[in-house]
């Protein structure tokens, strides 16, 4: 009586076996089984990694613009402007005519007023 026996060929199996692996080391790194890799080129060179601005005491950004009515002894419009300073504070700056600023421009407080950073 003879055997139907069904091989796969070596190349199969190993090819078979390779993707079975790189998965496994895949999914190990994705879900921090194994510590993934990190760079070690910009960790020399920190200073091309950020983008470095001079440390500015009035700047921040626009986080927003509304319009209101202001009742003085007119009725007027304003514009009031919300600005999250570089330290983390808020500011709230009043402008009389429309800004030319959107919401995440980046600005800088001068007497009181918004003005557009460059």
């Amino acid at each position: 009586m003879q055997e139907n026996i069904v091989r796969s060929h070596p190349l199969f199996i190993g090819a078979a076996m390779t993707v079975i692996l790189s998965c496994l080391i895949a999914a190990a790194v994705v879900t921090g089984v194994i510590p993934g890799i990190v760079s070690q080129k910009n960790a020399a060179h920190p200073a091309k990694t950020a983008l470095a601005l001079p440390a500015c005491a009035n700047c921040g950004t626009v986080e927003a613009i509304r319009q209101v009515q202001v009742d003085r002894p007119q009725k007027s419009t304003a514009w009031r402007i919300a600005v999250r300073m570089d330290d983390d504070s808020h500011r709230a700056l009043s402008h009389a005519e429309p800004p030319a600023l959107a919401v995440g421009d980046k600005v800088r407080v001068v007497d009181g007023r918004a003005v557009a950073l460059k």
